[in-house]
């Protein structure tokens, strides 16, 4: 398409990417901050790419760029975008999808997430695979009561027991408290067998929080931490981002009252809606997800359908290095050993 490209942009474009997000209603998972976020984690390394008609901004993504396991020390990589790509112009939004790879060497793979329906049919056009994700989001303009009375009656009860048992809840944006709620996430994952992530959280703390666009609640019994909920916020929208929890008195129902908090918290700031972060899109008892969505679902929300959309790129030369490859390299590893 004739006289548009795609570019990089770098800290001087801040103020210009900004406005391009405040233009189409961006989320915060594509901030420039969010971008910094990410820069936290060593396997990942984040970049802004946008679409330029002349000099007017009109599509654009922040991406994660992550190498595919097995892939080194060759630099193959994947780019993810969480709630993007973004866009003013149909015309930009298909140079954004057909073309973004070329911005980045080595790609193998892109991954979209987002709940737009009017970009499926974009999606599907520049040959992208779909899978359905789901999350609650609660309206929060209705009035407390009415939130209330939406609540199923076993989170009103566990949300009475947790104020009973002397629950209190704490919020902050600074000082120590962080080291309490990366305990509590460290412990959280060790339990679900899965790999904390202690680099991302700080970077939420040292950049989003400073600005106002993360608050930490934590859920105390007798000052001892018991759970905590990480919360980024944007503009008049929260993200129930992280949840963290001690199975030291799990049955005082601290992360239902947690939850709670953060709904009045979030009402009494002005927020519009709370986006739960993720859940089953019917309910599957076999499934490990199946206790996170019956909490999350007792709240009353609406079920949200996504799509997460992905595109392979040169899937062969991936499934050679994959299967010839690798295995002669872990050979001659264990060799040397």
């Amino acid at each position: 398409m004739g006289g548009t490209e795609i570019r990089l942009l770098s800290l001087n474009d801040q103020q210009l990417w900004t406005g391009f997000l405040d233009s189409c209603k961006g989320g915060i998972f594509q901030t420039f901050e969010w971008a910094k976020v990410l820069s936290y984690s060593s396997s990942v390394k984040p970049a802004v790419a946008a679409v330029f008609d002349k000099e007017e901004l009109i599509a654009g993504c922040v991406v994660a760029m992550q190498s595919i396991r097995g892939f080194y020390p060759y630099p193959f990589v994947q780019l993810t975008s969480r709630e993007g790509p973004l866009y003013l112009t149909k015309e930009g939004l298909i140079v954004l999808l057909r073309d973004l790879q070329r911005a980045f060497s080595h790609c193998m793979s892109l991954s979209f997430l987002f709940s737009d329906s009017c970009l499926r049919l974009s999606m599907d056009e520049c040959g992208y695979q779909s899978e359905q994700q789901c999350t609650f989001r609660l309206d929060l303009e209705k009035p407390l009561v009415e939130l209330w009375e939406k609540l199923e009656k076993r989170t009103r009860y566990s949300i009475r027991k947790a104020r009973k048992n002397g629950i209190k809840i704490e919020v902050s944006s600074s000082g120590p408290t962080i080291q309490e709620y990366l305990r509590l996430h460290k412990e959280t994952c060790e339990r679900a067998f899965l790999t904390p992530n202690l680099s991302l959280l700080s970077g939420i703390w040292d950049i989003l929080a400073k600005s106002g666009k993360a608050q930490l609640f934590m859920a105390k019994c007798d000052e001892l931490p018991v759970a905590g909920v990480m919360c980024l916020l944007y503009k008049d929208k929260i993200w129930y981002f992280s949840a963290a929890s001690s199975t030291r008195l799990e049955r005082m129902n601290a992360p239902t009252l947690l939850l709670w908090d953060i709904i009045e918290w979030a009402h009494n700031h002005e927020i519009r809606s709370l986006d739960l972060c993720g859940a089953l899109c019917s309910p599957d008892r076999s499934s490990p997800q199946y206790g996170p969505y019956l909490f999350k679902r007792g709240f009353g929300g609406e079920l949200v359908r996504a799509c997460e959309f992905r595109k392979v790129l040169h899937g062969w030369v991936q499934a050679l290095w994959l299967k010839l490859l690798v295995p002669g390299r872990l050979r001659l590893r264990r060799i040397r050993v």
